[in-house]
């Protein structure tokens, strides 16, 4: 997206289908580590903040945890919302045996963290199994 508004789109040579190329947690996420006790500067900051990718972040990062999944092992989850609808896909690599382990769950807006536990519960089941 950043290359369209940079007026380089003509550049773009290929687009990446995000339920086949699922990326690393927390992609594009801009955040910022402040003291507590900076309110002028936290009041700015607050200005900018989402809530709805705070609440993507926040399931990617939930998945992460629950399956103990780190920097080096080629996992990939992907959380958004579109109008209503919650979609999570979360994708691991296997590679002992060259293959694929791949959950998505969609549900209603406010069911994100029921979808979210649906999907860490059945990707538990397939890795560990």
């Amino acid at each position: 997206m950043r290359l369209k508004r940079l007026g380089y789109e003509d550049r773009i040579s290929r687009y990446f289908d995000p339920e086949t190329f699922v990326p690393a947690a927390g992609q594009g996420v801009v955040c910022s580590q402040t003291r507590d006790n900076d309110t002028e500067l936290n009041a700015v900051l607050k200005t900018g903040v989402s809530s709805i990718t705070e609440q993507v972040v926040f399931a990617e990062r939930k998945v992460l945890e629950a399956l103990e999944v780190g920097c080096q092992t080629p996992f990939g989850v992907y959380a958004r919302f579109e109008e209503d609808t919650f979609i999570i896909s979360a994708k691991l690599f296997v590679e002992i045996d060259q293959t694929f382990i791949s959950e998505r769950r969609t549900a209603n807006k406010v069911d994100y963290l029921k979808a979210t536990e649906e999907l860490i519960c059945s990707m538990k089941s397939k890795i560990y199994d």
